[in-house]
């Protein structure tokens, strides 16, 4: 998964950290030079890149028409919304997910279609890195069952089971989707259900089977 984050300050540069462990490929753009001097030293070259987010050349170099997250964490709301309305509209990025600062512009970035967005004021990066994993397994639940985890994932144009049937998929044992969201309705899972690309799944399964799930589902 190639995710590029627009802004290199303590919330992006602690989410790239997360994701480069997890090797996912990544880059950050930044355009204040010291703080784009201190990134090349934690990440090194081929991780940053110098330059204003906000600018189609930038984003052009950048890649963001492979891209399949655009993650826009400036301290700049009006910056946000801009490189998250491009990265949906002028390269069809599968999500763009913006930071917002003053919670007095959420309604400003619903009406101009930004409705993946997290306030600055609860922003904790793990909670940040949960947002935008798409084809990785995120944990909805560990109340479930001492034994099991419900988890739902998220799945990209990659994924193993977009086009197939639900009963042409050999979940590991004790494992059982549960439901689906597309176009922002639940459906229940049926023998006769086909997954498609953006389809958010839920399943329940045990501890034990999570990384055998996630071979399943993600590329």
């Amino acid at each position: 998964m190639y995710t590029i984050i627009v802004g290199g300050g303590r919330i992006g540069s602690c989410l790239a950290s997360k994701l480069f462990k997890r090797e996912n490929e990544i880059l950050i753009i930044e355009k204040d030079i010291e703080r784009f001097k201190h990134l090349q030293s934690s990440f090194g070259d081929d991780l940053v890149y110098f330059g204003d987010g906000c600018e189609l050349r930038v984003q052009r170099d950048a890649g963001f028409n492979r891209a399949d997250v655009i993650v826009a964490a400036t301290g700049s709301d009006s910056d946000n919304l801009i490189i998250a309305q491009l990265g949906k509209n002028k390269w069809d990025v599968n999500r763009a997910i913006a930071r917002i600062n003053d919670p007095k512009n959420e309604v400003l970035f619903k009406k101009l279609g930004i409705n993946e967005y997290i306030h600055a004021s609860e922003i904790v990066a793990s909670l940040l890195e949960q947002k935008i994993e798409t084809d990785e397994m995120l944990t909805l639940s560990n109340l479930v069952h001492e034994r099991y985890e419900l988890v739902e994932t998220i799945l990209s144009s990659r994924s193993p089971i977009v086009g197939l049937l639900c009963r042409d998929v050999e979940l590991p044992e004790s494992s059982f989707f549960l439901f689906y969201i597309r176009d922002n309705i639940a459906h229940a899972v049926s023998e006769d259900t086909v997954f498609e690309t953006g389809d958010a799944v839920a399943l329940l399964t045990t501890r034990d089977n999570i990384p055998k799930v996630d071979a399943i589902l993600c590329d």
